[in-house]
């Protein structure tokens, strides 16, 4: 994530934003917590997506940024069949905080 922004040739005082898609349960969950936080120390917030009845909510707070909270910066949805539905809730959310989506990756 953190190397996707420094290559991209993103503009400086533009505001940088990560949409992670996770099943909610990682086979590292300690690297992709350290991951997580390494970008939103690098100035990127973190929005997550957790699919999955099972997904680890407390697992998904760690990846996203403050105030991590439900439906705000991580969201929870059943299976895929609610995934367009949750990203066009997830852009409403960033676009109320951001001027502009400039690119989702």
């Amino acid at each position: 994530m953190r190397r996707v922004f420094n290559e991209s040739g993103i503009r400086d005082g533009v505001k940088r934003v990560g949409i992670v898609i996770t099943d909610g349960n990682a086979n590292d969950m300690p690297t992709a917590v350290d991951e997580a936080q390494g970008a939103q120390d690098e100035g990127i917030h973190m929005y997550v997506v957790g699919v999955s009845s099972d997904a680890n909510s407390t697992f998904l707070q760690h990846l996203s940024s403050e105030p991590r909270t439900l439906n705000q910066t991580y969201f929870l949805i059943e299976d895929y069949s609610h995934l367009s539905a949750t990203v066009r809730g997830v852009l409403n959310v960033i676009c109320e905080t951001q001027t502009r989506v400039y690119s989702i990756i």
